[in-house]
């Protein structure tokens, strides 16, 4: 039998089909991942019988919604640390209590047990040639401590604890007592069942290539091929690092992270959530299993990119990691990898805004949308 591997856009539609799906609604959102389905859950909360319609090109979101380490995490140390670079102590403690009640909000919403969510806490290592920034970490960690509690009212944040873990690191580990870890399948799963049961449509397979105002006010949204139109009276656009197709005035680039997993290891000893270098690379448990990921700082240049994709220097680092720091004289075999793609920009603060009228975005998450997608959904929604 004939494989159909076609979109929507690629055949031409009946009458019912257009009637159906091109009918106006009050609410289309772009994208179907964390923030997306955040969105129209929070939208519909709010106004109970608004229509809403979600539209994903793909047959799963498309980012890194379903693609991510699955870490319930607000930041190490070492980025707190380095935020305070760039940023002022009051913007800090704004990104640190928005993470942490976004993250709030999505345990609460979906429920710990379906999200596969265990506080395990989380675990920061320096390897020798880190420590510079282990000895800068140790002297602000009460500073960070203190800042945490007047954010989300956490006490004794951070601390220094013996390495049980048998990880090759300089030094003590530094302790997240408040971290924890979730199914990222699982969040993605209950946040459409949810949706659905709140009246909330979802099309997969529409890539929206381009949109324009109407003269009564609606935007019409067209396929990438203009074989179909859609109509709403507002559009949310949540495609984050894939958001400059549609809009492309925004200080946005995207990240590409690459990830590793392994079959089970017999006796594994990780337990936990791991940050290292910076949190550029992240690694933790899974059923025995060990994944790692991250290393795009080795190689910016080339993971400046919106392309999936696994490349021989990011595994071959990330591979040596695992041999030499984290399960030194362990044998395992590789269960497979993957890649997810990230939004950052010149800043840490996502983009939250209407950029022309009744069009908004929700974007640029930085790499915590886990963290952040929900609360974003609620900004959005109070916004439009």
């Amino acid at each position: 039998m004939a494989q159909d591997n076609f979109s929507l856009e690629d055949r031409n539609f009946s009458f019912w089909e257009k009637d159906n799906l091109t009918g106006n609604r009050d609410f289309i959102i772009i994208g179907a991942g964390l923030v997306g389905l955040s969105t129209a859950i929070s939208i519909k909360e709010k106004y109970e019988n608004a229509s809403i319609l979600i539209l994903e090109r793909a047959s799963i979101p498309y980012g890194a919604s379903t693609r991510n380490a699955g870490f319930a995490c607000f930041g190490s140390l070492s980025e707190i640390v380095d935020d305070l670079n760039h940023l002022n102590t009051a913007e800090v403690e704004q990104l640190i209590n928005m993470r942490w009640h976004g993250l709030r909000v999505l345990r609460e919403r979906i429920g710990d047990h379906k999200l596969s969510y265990l506080g395990l806490g989380g675990y920061e290592l320096f390897s020798g040639r880190q420590s510079a920034n282990y000895d800068m970490c140790i002297d602000k960690l009460e500073q960070i401590n203190d800042l945490i509690y007047r954010s989300i009212a956490k006490s004794n944040c951070f601390s220094l604890v013996d390495n049980p873990f048998g990880l090759d690191s300089h030094g003590s580990l530094i302790y997240n007592q408040y971290e924890g870890q979730l199914h990222p399948g699982m969040m993605i799963k209950h946040l459409q069942r949810i949706a659905l049961n709140l009246g909330v449509e979802i099309q997969y397979g529409v890539d929206i290539g381009s949109y324009e105002s109407t003269t009564i006010g609606g935007i019409d949204l067209y396929g990438n091929r203009d074989t179909i139109r859609f109509n709403a009276s507002k559009v949310i656009i949540t495609t984050n690092a894939f958001t400059p197709s549609l809009v492309d005035s925004l200080d946005l680039k995207p990240g590409r992270n690459q990830v590793m997993m392994t079959k089970p290891i017999g006796n594994l000893k990780i337990s936990g959530c791991f940050h290292y270098d910076m949190g550029y690379v992240y690694f933790r448990d899974y059923a025995g299993r060990l994944l790692i990921g991250g290393g795009r700082n080795i190689a910016l240049e080339e993971e400046t990119t919106e392309e999936f994709g696994v490349t021989d220097e990011i595994r071959n680092y990330l591979r040596r990691l695992v041999s030499e720091m984290i399960l030194p004289d362990t044998p395992y075999e590789e269960e497979g990898w993957w890649s997810g793609i990230i939004a950052t920009g010149s800043n840490k603060k996502p983009i939250v805004k209407e950029i022309s009228a009744n069009v908004f975005v929700g974007v640029r998450l930085g790499g915590m949308g886990v963290a952040i997608g929900s609360l974003i959904g609620q900004e959005l929604a109070q916004l439009v």
